[in-house]
């Protein structure tokens, strides 16, 4: 395998959440609450303590620490609460391997089973989506963005027609997000 394929492989794991976006060998782009991006207006969900930004199927939260410290906090929100972890990977380590540059990029995996397979029992597709993850990067100006799939849209797209379970899911990633972000 070349490295410009391995390269566009790690880029269509970042952006399976966002099914508008295809896989190239660009840098990823930098997004903020301010910028929209998909020809759609940026929607805001309060919940808790945080404001998280809907933007291109994704839910944007900003991070006020750097990328390594927000892995780190988000990590241990998952295993306080009982979520498995499965994996980090960092893109940005990833492509300086392959001679590349990026910014501070990193991709967190995780779930719940007893959540996930809820879902894949109503709707075997959404299989594709499991297991969870938050993409935590650093934009053009320095900022630390969280990033994970709306599940509003994620649900719509598997045609998952259950809201109580998707305002459970919606509730755990946004609480999880709000304890790794808040002092």
């Amino acid at each position: 395998m070349n490295k410009t394929f391995l390269y566009k492989c790690c880029l269509v794991l970042v952006f399976s959440a966002a099914a508008t976006f295809q896989a190239r060998a660009e840098p990823m782009p930098t997004m903020s609450p301010n910028q929209v991006c998909c020809d759609s207006k940026a929607q805001l969900a309060r919940s808790g303590t945080g404001t998280h930004s809907v933007q291109c199927g994704m839910v944007l939260t900003e991070s006020p620490m750097s990328v390594d410290q927000t892995v780190r906090s988000l990590t241990a929100a998952i295993e306080d609460k009982g979520f498995t972890h499965f994996s980090t990977i960092d893109h940005s380590a990833n492509a300086k391997k392959a001679g590349l540059s990026l910014p501070p990029t990193q991709l967190i995996i995780f779930g719940n089973p007893k959540i996930g397979t809820l879902a894949m029992q109503k709707a075997p597709t959404i299989a594709i989506e499991l297991p969870q993850k938050f993409l935590v990067w650093q934009d053009a100006e320095k900022r630390t963005w969280i990033g994970y799939p709306d599940p509003a849209q994620v649900f719509e797209q598997h045609q998952l027609d259950d809201s109580e379970l998707r305002e459970k899911i919606s509730k755990a990633l946004a609480g999880l997000v709000d304890t790794a972000t808040t002092p």
